[in-house]
């Protein structure tokens, strides 16, 4: 990093930033996890416009075909009880016992049947999202 820093001219930048780390009295921010989506969406360059409409798109993942879309808020009720805490992970496995959750959390009952009618034929299916 001192290599670094004197190559760019700031010879003393370690010392820089020790000194204003240790001189910090702030007191830790915190996120929750929707916030952390925010910014890191944000940080890959998706945006949202303050009011518009936020969907999720759904996708068959082996497939790529539709499956419906819900709003994000609900997404991610749904999405906190089917994955992991990997953020980036945008896929996961839909069984019957999940697709119940996600109607109980209030899912359009036109998509919960169209999932359930996969499911059936199925067993499970492998479902991709895409926030619009």
């Amino acid at each position: 990093m001192q290599q670094a820093a004197r190559q760019l001219g700031r010879p003393d930048a370690a010392r820089v930033v020790i000194d204003t780390v240790l001189a910090d009295t702030l007191a830790p921010e915190r996120f929750s996890r929707e916030e952390r989506e925010e910014i890191a969406e944000a940080a890959r360059g998706i945006t949202v416009e303050p009011g518009s409409a936020r969907i999720v798109a759904l996708y068959e993942d082996h497939t790529g075909i539709p499956l419906g879309s819900v709003p994000v808020d609900q997404f991610r009720s749904f999405r906190r009880h089917i994955t992991d805490a990997n953020a980036s992970d945008r896929t996961a496995m839909l069984n019957r016992e999940r697709l119940e959750l996600f109607r109980g959390l209030g899912a359009d009952a036109e998509l919960c049947n169209q999932l359930a009618a996969r499911i059936d034929r199925d067993g499970s299916i492998q479902v991709r999202w895409v926030r619009l």
